[in-house]
């Protein structure tokens, strides 16, 4: 049987998501309901855990879920750029301001009219890095107005924030590069660590990090190709960068650079178990994939020695948190593993979601059937009405001696019409009727099959529940390994 917290979860998504209130509302809301669900459903963790994730995914995101004592974090992430929820939040924030719309396909807007728009996407979604932003109202703008996915419009006649970090960036630089240099001497004091706190009040740091992150391992980290050298020597250097620069967009001109230099660096260290883990995924699915350089990074952490210069480091060994070693062949066994019973889930998953659309249309459908069947039945009744009245008015006629042979022949002749059309409206219902039938044991057939589907995915998952266990077991000894060997450099 379909696991009944599965859709219990998803139905707690869908009621969170489906009024237009902003998007960290949304996800806050449902991480307290999803939070009581597991403490009075513990043992079925991994099902809601599933269904959180295929409910994200379905809407262009991947998920991170976090369970602690108190509460449950959900952190996403944009896996799906061209089609996601907040690609398609700003389509439908547009098509609602036509006039707004208007002057974007007509190129007249205003750095007004995109303030409008800025505020909805700072205002509804939850995004925390400008370029992000950027990229998802350039993604919407191209599907709604048919821009081109580099139109420099509008961010050449938007907001001068989108171009105020050339100089900053190259300032902000060497800033990190002085501070990492005199590390032992860099002090942050209490009070411009609470007046920095305090602005970043309601900012959503884990979600700002891994967003970070990933633009790091995007547009300044391949790691298809670094190695661990240059990886250590780059990174925290990349993670600091960004958050510094997400400081320049808050009131905070009358703290000290340095200091504001010094905070993130702070900062950066607080959560580095979310960004390695983060570059440990990344990694695994590169090497999944046959990725060379990425199957040599990860080969680097097997205890051995390594010098450097005039030093002697011992580089760290993937262990797990049951303390067993992780050797590369285990590691790409797991990572088969892994990707055999996503795929055959997967599977299941798309053709799952291709019933829905088709359910949707045949519902559609037989609603509009049906109050078609409904109105006809109505005009039959109405002429059946018509043709009892007129035949007896004819007998009337008839019997009457006076009465004209034209007259009986006109009155003979609105019956006989009367009943053709009944005729034809009877033979429209037996058609729409003959439709509906097969409408309807469609419905039946493809809600069986999705039944099928739901119990081969929800099988799925608790016979193959130990993979993912030993994949989230591999994932953050890897992250650990990486944050142990971070100054080898």
């Amino acid at each position: 049987m379909v696991s009944k917290i599965y859709d219990q979860t998803l139905e707690i998504l869908n009621q969170c998501y489906q009024n237009q209130q902003p998007i960290k509302d949304s996800q806050e809301n449902a991480s307290k309901e999803l939070f009581e669900l597991i403490q009075s459903h513990p043992e079925q963790e991994n099902d809601i855990r599933m269904a959180i994730l295929h409910f994200y995914n379905q809407r262009g995101l991947a998920a991170f879920v976090h369970l602690e004592k108190s509460h449950l974090q959900i952190i996403t992430r944009i896996k799906n750029r061209n089609n996601n929820i907040y690609i398609q939040r700003i389509i439908e924030f547009l098509k609602s301001r036509k006039e707004l719309l208007e002057s974007y396909k007509q190129q007249t807007a205003t750095s007004e009219s995109f303030d409008e728009l800025f505020t909805f996407v700072d205002t509804q979604l939850n995004l925390q890095e400008e370029s992000t932003k950027r990229e998802m109202i350039k993604t919407a703008l191209r599907i709604v107005c048919g821009i081109q996915a580099r139109d420099a419009l509008f961010f050449k006649d938007g907001t001068i924030k989108l171009f105020k970090f050339d100089y900053e960036v190259v300032k902000i630089n060497n800033e990190i590069r002085k501070i990492s240099q005199n590390s032992h001497i860099n002090v942050l004091s209490n009070e411009d660590r609470k007046t920095i706190e305090k602005c970043l009040n309601g900012v959503d740091l884990e979600s700002l990090i891994v967003q970070n992150t990933l633009s790091i391992l995007e547009k300044d980290i391949d790691l298809s190709h670094i190695d661990n050298f240059t990886f250590n020597k780059n990174f925290s250097f990349f993670a600091i960068q960004k958050i510094r620069i997400y400081l320049e967009g808050l009131p905070l001109s009358h703290i000290d650079s340095i200091a504001k230099g010094i905070y993130c660096m702070l900062l950066v260290k607080k959560f580095e178990w979310i960004m390695f883990e983060i570059v440990a995924k990344e990694l695994l699915e590169l090497c999944a994939k046959g990725n060379e350089n990425a199957t040599r990074f990860i080969e680097f952490y097997n205890g051995g020695s390594i010098q450097i210069g005039n030093r002697i480091y011992k580089k760290p060994i993937i262990t797990d948190n049951n303390g067993n070693p992780w050797t590369i062949h285990l590691i790409k066994e797991c990572l088969r593993n892994k990707m055999n019973v996503e795929f055959d889930i997967e599977q299941s998953q798309k053709r799952s979601d291709e019933i829905d659309e088709r359910l949707e249309f045949v519902a559609t459908q037989i609603k509009q059937d049906s109050a078609s069947k409904e109105e006809l039945i109505q005009k039959v009744s109405y002429h059946q009405g018509l043709q009892e009245t007129k035949s007896k008015a004819l007998r009337v006629l008839t019997d009457q001696k006076t009465s004209s042979s034209s007259s009986i022949k006109d009155l003979t002749e609105e019956v006989n019409q009367i009943i053709l059309t009944k005729s034809q409206l009877l033979d429209e219902i037996d058609h729409i009727s003959k439709n509906l039938s097969l409408l309807n044991n469609e419905q039946i057939r493809l809600l069986d099959e999705q039944t099928y589907l739901k119990e081969q995915i929800n099988y799925a998952l608790k016979k193959n529940k130990s993979k993912f266990l030993q994949y989230d077991l591999l994932s953050r000894a890897l992250a650990d390994a990486i944050l142990n060997a971070k100054d080898i450099i």
